[in-house]
């Protein structure tokens, strides 16, 4: 789906992905609806050093999939957000907020294990992309860049306002979407 919707900059290699998986294996969040992918968010934990060359653009996506940092101990992490991709023909109703949503239950997760996300770092690479972050919460930095802290203010609530209706029906949203996550332990 990548390729359906980023330009060839903004790709990451299947191999350099796999390998990213095996360092930090939480990095991706994958909605399934049955056998098929509705849609996906990535969420990597990278230096500050990393982070640093992202603000400035001095760095591609492969080089920022390759510097993800494993969730092995407790503590605050910066990561970079990416990749927010929903399969609108064959989902319609699934949006970007979505996505979010369950990125924010991955978070809430992760809290409880003692992992805080420090601050958020993320490139528009579309006009639908930067205003899907400013609804998040995110803030312009330049060329392309959002930020975010969400310890002092969370990208997204537990139970978001902007929330269509259709999505806080119990019923509909067990069938077509995940309602929690289960994470494995520390290696």
């Amino acid at each position: 789906m990548d390729k359906k919707h980023f330009k060839e900059g903004h790709l990451v290699s299947e191999e350099i992905s796999r390998a990213a998986l095996l360092v930090n294996p939480l990095k991706d969040i994958v909605v399934r609806v049955g056998d098929s992918v509705a849609g996906y968010i990535t969420m990597l934990p990278i230096s500050d050093e990393m982070f640093l060359r992202i603000r400035s653009g001095l760095c591609t996506e492969d080089e920022i999939e390759r510097g993800v940092l494993p969730y092995r101990k407790a503590g605050y992490f910066t990561v970079y957000i990416s990749s927010v991709v929903v399969d609108k023909e064959k989902f319609p109703r699934l949006t970007g907020l979505d996505m979010f949503i369950f990125l924010g239950r991955l978070i809430s997760s992760l809290k409880k294990r003692g992992v805080f996300i420090r601050k958020a770092i993320a490139v528009a690479v579309s006009d639908k992309g930067a205003r899907l972050l400013q609804r998040v919460g995110f803030r312009y930095l330049s060329s392309g860049v959002y930020i975010a802290s969400p310890t002092k203010k969370p990208f997204i609530k537990e139970n978001p306002s902007f929330l269509p209706p259709w999505f806080l029906s119990e019923t509909r949203a067990s069938q077509q979407y995940p309602r929690s996550f289960s994470l494995k332990p520390f290696t």
